[in-house]
């Protein structure tokens, strides 16, 4: 049976998981799926993903080598354009999101963005400077502190600031 916990149910076309190995050390978990996700079911296929793909690519991680998922798995839409997911959308699923972290148990989360970095950490302040920052994540690793991809879509001057955390990301890595 398909989910129907949240309201959310009602308007999506598909229910979007995860893509990449789940079993792999390195998750990313974002804030909730888009139109294009939606549409094909896979989460960070569009504008943003192309931005994850590049960084994946920068940082040496081929198939297998990660998995991506949301926080949310329907896309939150009002008047056909996305908006951030609710609380009760976030709480909803993030207990899917936390019994597949304790079932796969990754040693690091990749947390793209404030509403994954939040649902995950608690307010830790401003994302401009925490990320690139690395936390402790009890049973469950440590959570690397990224901006979301679609945040240097819509504001190139955080290009620097996102290319600045994939460096240091790219140093945490072989210690995972």
């Amino acid at each position: 049976m398909l989910c129907e916990r949240c309201g959310l149910h009602r308007t999506r076309r598909n229910i979007v998981v995860g893509r990449g190995d789940p079993g792999a050390r390195v998750w990313f978990i974002g804030e909730a799926p888009g139109f294009k996700e939606d549409e094909k079911g896979l989460p960070f296929v569009g504008p943003a993903g192309q931005e994850l793909n590049k960084a994946l690519e920068f940082l040496g991680l081929g198939q297998g080598k990660y998995y991506i998922t949301n926080l949310v798995r329907c896309r939150p839409v009002e008047n056909g354009r996305n908006r951030p997911p609710t609380d009760e959308e976030k709480a909803v699923c993030g207990e899917y999101l936390l019994e597949d972290l304790g079932k796969y148990n990754p040693g690091l989360v990749v947390a793209l963005g404030r509403h994954a970095t939040f649902s995950l950490l608690g307010d830790i302040g401003p994302m401009t400077k925490n990320s690139g920052t690395l936390w402790d994540f009890g049973k469950h690793g440590k959570v690397f502190v990224m901006l979301h991809p679609a945040a240097i879509l819509h504001n190139p001057d955080l290009r620097k600031r996102w290319a600045d955390s994939l460096e240091k990301l790219k140093k945490v890595l072989p210690c995972i």
